[in-house]
C-alpha cells in the first residue's frame, strides 16, 4: 500500500520499516533534501541510492522506509523523482484523495483545468 504524505492531509496511522510512501520534497535546514511525515518527523533520504543525486526540493518521488527513529525515517527512493507539471500533478492527485473535502476540490478542480489546457495544447500543435 501506498500512503501519501505531506502538510495537505490528515495524520495518518503510525508509519514503519518497509511502508511505501510518495514523498514530496523540500530543501533542508543545511541545504539538503529532505521530506516530512504528518507527524512532523523528517524524511532523509538514503545517500546510497541510485536516485539520491537526482532529488532536488519541490519534487515528488515513491520511497520506501529502511530505518525508523524517534524524530526521523530514512527512505529508500524507488524510482526517479517526478518534477516540473508531473509533479504538480502528483501533488494535485494525492491532495484530492485526501479526506479534507474543501482541499480535495480544489485540487480536482485544478487537475481538469490541466487537463483541459494539455488538450487544448495538443489539438493546437496537431493543427
Amino acid at each position: 500500500m501506498v500512503e501519501e504524505v505531506g502538510h495537505f492531509f490528515e495524520r495518518k496511522s503510525k508509519v514503519q520499516v518497509g511502508d511505501t510512501l510518495i514523498v514530496r520534497t523540500f530543501e533542508g535546514k543545511d541545504g539538503g533534501v529532505i521530506g516530512r511525515l504528518p507527524d512532523g518527523k523528517v524524511i532523509l533520504f538514503n545517500k546510497k541510492s541510485t536516485y539520491y543525486d537526482q532529488l532536488g526540493p519541490g519534487q515528488v518521488v515513491e520511497a520506501k522506509i529502511i530505518y525508523e527513529a524517534r524524530t526521523y525515517v530514512i527512505v529508500d527512493p524507488l524510482s526517479p523523482p517526478k518534477t516540473g507539471i508531473e509533479a504538480l500533478k502528483a501533488n494535485l492527485k494525492a491532495l484530492k484523495d485526501s479526506e479534507d473535502w474543501e482541499h480535495a476540490v480544489i485540487a480536482e478542480a485544478l487537475l481538469y483545468l490541466i487537463n483541459m489546457i494539455e488538450n487544448l495544447e495538443g489539438k493546437t500543435s496537431a493543427d
